[in-house]
């Protein structure tokens, strides 16, 4: 097929299609398409709940038992025990307490401030010097004695 072959077979489609398109648009002005009557419903239904008017409002009655749930308690009970135990550990234990590691190189640890660091092995806090870091627990060197400290366990299972 050379090159005017081609041209022509283009064109020829292009006439085709656009035939095509004149014939759906005056069927579609001649023939209008009839809906059936379960159509009209659903339509009707969705045009009287778009158009809702203000007099059609919810009362704000209706939301008093939404409005009186607390919605901003701790997600367990023991929350603050928890947080006073975690407190009571640092000053009991030791100048800090173990939040958790990151493998076997990095510990994560609450000062008695409150602050949490990332310590590596070697680095001090609080003057207490970290030896080795092993998951969940950290050996380190307070006033010349060895200690492990193992993460607390979260109330709850976690």
């Amino acid at each position: 097929m050379n090159l005017r072959q081609t041209s022509l077979a283009l064109w020829t489609a292009a006439t085709a299609f656009a035939g095509a398109a004149v014939a759906a648009l005056i069927l579609g002005l001649l023939l209008p398409v009839q809906f059936s009557s379960e159509h009209d419903a659903r339509s009707d239904r969705r045009t009287a709940v778009s158009s809702r008017t203000s007099n059609d409002a919810i009362p704000l009655d209706a939301f008093e038992s939404i409005w009186a749930l607390d919605l901003r308690k701790p997600l367990t009970e023991s929350a603050s025990a928890t947080t006073a135990t975690a407190s009571t550990a640092a000053t009991d234990a030791g100048p800090f307490v173990l939040v958790g590691t990151i493998g076997d190189s990095l510990a994560m640890i609450r000062t008695a401030s409150g602050a949490v660091e990332v310590k590596a092995v070697g680095e001090q806090v609080n003057g207490v010097k970290i030896l080795a870091i092993r998951p969940s627990q950290i050996d380190v060197e307070i006033a010349g004695q060895r200690k492990t400290f193992i993460r607390p366990r979260e109330p709850g299972g976690g």
